[in-house]
């Protein structure tokens, strides 16, 4: 191979990964809502992006104690537009591509003992070929113990979940709490 054409290879080589990764940080930035279809969508410079990760239509799965999360734009009505639930027994349900997909727990890691505020950990869930973890940082827990806390029955969290599914993935910021 001549020198030019080598040269020629290597500068279409660099530019197409430049282009790969300009793609990629350009990509996602912050959670909207979309009344009409019922998922959860992404802005995105790509147009074509679809979001993966919907509302859950069968919230009735959780039945006493568990966790939802949900968008923090849609903390008046989050009953009704739910992203992400876990219930006691750690099986949890998340809406992928239109469809309630019920996920097993893998594994998890964060502090040992009496949880506080500030406290981080990461639960792995799968699927098939969907994964999912949701990274969590606890904001609030409510003391029973405590009149003035009337009202308060769980623990307030900030979290991100991390979808993947085959060659797609996607990152949304929520808000849950956890209860009974």
């Amino acid at each position: 191979m001549k020198k030019g054409s080598f040269i020629f290879f290597l500068l279409l080589a660099i530019s197409a990964c430049h282009r790969q990764t300009s793609n990629e940080s350009a990509a996602v930035q912050k959670p909207e809502a979309s009344a009409e279809s019922g998922t959860a969508v992404r802005v995105s410079e790509q147009a074509s992006e679809t979001s993966m990760i919907g509302f859950i239509k069968n919230t009735d799965v959780i039945d006493g104690c568990g966790c939802s999360y949900y968008f923090p734009t849609d903390a008046q009505n989050y009953e009704e537009r739910l992203v992400f639930l876990e219930n006691e027994n750690h099986t949890a349900w998340i809406n992928i591509d239109g469809q309630d997909v019920e996920l097993g727990l893998e594994n998890s890691s964060g502090p040992e003992g009496e949880s506080k505020k500030g406290d981080k950990s990461i639960w792995n869930y799968r699927a098939g070929d969907i994964r999912v973890r949701i990274d969590l940082t606890i904001t609030n827990i409510c003391d029973p113990d405590d009149e003035s806390n009337e009202g308060c029955e769980g623990t307030n969290y900030e979290a991100t979940i991390k979808v993947i599914n085959g060659s797609r993935r996607q990152v949304v910021n929520v808000i849950g709490v956890c209860g009974c």
